[in-house]
């Protein structure tokens, strides 16, 4: 499955841009808040975040690594039945 299309099941959005973009970067960070800021908070721990801020190396890939991690996050087993289908609130 194209990357692109499955972050944006994931998060529920409707259609899907390429998400190794800046705009695309932002997206999916909007997106995990837009749904709770737990879940973005977590998903920048699990980053290596400290204090909540995304790490630069993330922001100024363009290879894709961010969109990556949020796919990994999201479809882990310990988080499936709590975080999937996020846009949904499912």
């Amino acid at each position: 499955m194209d990357k692109n299309k499955q972050i944006a099941e994931l998060l529920g959005v409707g259609c899907y841009i390429d998400y190794t973009s800046d705009v695309g970067k932002i997206a999916i960070l909007r997106e995990m808040r837009r749904h709770s800021k737990e879940l973005l908070w977590k998903f920048l721990a699990k980053l290596g975040s400290q204090l909540y801020y995304v790490p630069i190396y993330y922001l100024l890939d363009d290879t894709g690594e961010l969109r990556d991690e949020a796919i990994e996050y999201l479809v882990d087993e310990e988080n499936n039945e709590q975080h999937f289908n996020v846009g949904t609130g499912e």
